[in-house]
């Protein structure tokens, strides 16, 4: 373990400089990340002013508030990325390195995360002010450390749902049209723009269940949408078992394509 956390720290240092001298982009991330929650949050205070909705006008608000930071804190992008290096041959260079390649992966994410996030919190300390008469949160210490358990769960989460999406290239060859329905899906099914508690019925119980779910709106639901005991029990343990799903299947999948790389020459 200490091998790999002294790994994981070279590569974190390495991809910071590697970021820092990008902070143009961590600018423009966040400008780009942002529409889409002020805009769902306009759209919705509309809707609230006309009819009942099971979240009030501070909640939503909120919710729409704190979603740009737990977005961002949930936030992947390795699907395409390891897809990509299996389709042009580049995984070969991986499999040869004395360590496995998702240590490298994950200080990539720390690294970019936190370069980022510097460009975010000055930006929401800065929009802070207009929202902050209508901001409403429940900031009992047992639902601020769940709430932070839930933020992790959903990074991880993710992180692993994407590496294991990204394993079917050694059979598809290519995974930006599997990108492109999970991008679809994930924004649709994780309360990015709609909440759980706004979905009609059907969809409800989808996302639900949707692992998409707890990369945003599970831990909003904990602080924001004052979610029950037994809703966040239930909750925990549906993603828990996602996790451990895709555990199992990333393994799997990874065994058997590297059994198909290898004997195709790659």
């Amino acid at each position: 373990m200490h091998r790999e956390f002294k790994i994981f720290w070279i590569f974190l240092k390495g991809q910071w400089q590697n970021y820092m001298a990008y902070r143009l982009g961590s600018f423009i991330w966040i400008i780009n990340g942002a529409i889409g929650p002020l805009l769902s949050m306009s759209i919705w205070l509309i809707i609230s002013s006309q009819t009942h909705l099971p979240l009030n006008q501070s909640q939503i608000v909120s919710y729409f508030f704190l979603s740009l930071l737990v977005s961002r804190l949930t936030q992947v992008w390795t699907l395409d990325q390891v897809g990509d290096w299996i389709k042009d041959g580049g995984f070969s260079n991986i499999l040869v390195k004395p360590y496995n390649y998702i240590i490298e992966n994950l200080s990539r994410q720390f690294a970019e995360k936190s370069i980022r996030l510097t460009a975010l919190v000055p930006f929401m300390i800065i929009i802070f002010p207009f929202f902050v008469s209508r901001l409403s949160f429940n900031f009992a210490p047992f639902r601020i450390i769940l709430f932070l358990l839930a933020v992790i769960m959903g990074f991880i989460l993710l992180f692993i749902w994407e590496h294991t999406l990204a394993l079917l290239a050694f059979w598809t060859h290519e995974t930006h049209g599997i990108s492109s329905v999970h991008d679809t899906l994930r924004n649709l099914f994780s309360g990015y723009a709609i909440p759980l508690v706004f979905m009609p019925g059907f969809l409800k119980s989808i996302m639900t269940i949707y692992p998409a779910r707890f990369t945003t709106s599970f831990p909003l639901e904990i602080l924001v949408a004052q979610a029950s005991a037994k809703d966040i029990v239930n909750g925990f343990a549906i993603g828990l078992t996602w996790l451990f799903l895709f555990i199992i299947i990333y393994r799997w999948l990874f065994k058997k394509g590297i059994q198909k790389y290898t004997a195709l020459g790659g």
